[in-house]
């Protein structure tokens, strides 16, 4: 490789854009990385997508129960989120009923 002063303002260009396109790749990388873990099962707080997993239910299921407040939900935006705590109560709320049928 030349050396920055042997290296004329265009290829120093090109060169800069490289790096930097090689740099947003490997940002992108970390982020989806760490984007798969913004709000682990763990931490008690779940996306609609864990909460589809973690009932066993269609999203369209978990839509509408959020529309008929059948189920606890927090919105932030166009997001919505789910406490463990809320998911577990509706799960006892719904296997006692059937236990009882």
């Amino acid at each position: 490789m030349k050396e920055l002063d042997q290296v004329s303002p265009v290829e120093l260009i090109h060169l800069l854009f490289d790096e930097l396109k090689s740099i947003n790749q490997r940002l992108d990388r970390i982020e989806e990385i760490l984007g798969s873990e913004k709000t682990p099962i763990g931490k008690g707080i779940f996306t609609i997508r864990e909460a589809q997993v973690y009932l066993d239910l269609s999203l369209s299921q978990i839509y509408k129960m959020t529309s008929s407040r059948e189920i606890g939900f927090y919105k932030t935006g166009k997001r919505i989120y789910f406490k463990r705590e809320q998911l577990d109560e509706y799960l006892t709320k719904t296997t006692t009923g059937l236990m009882l049928n």
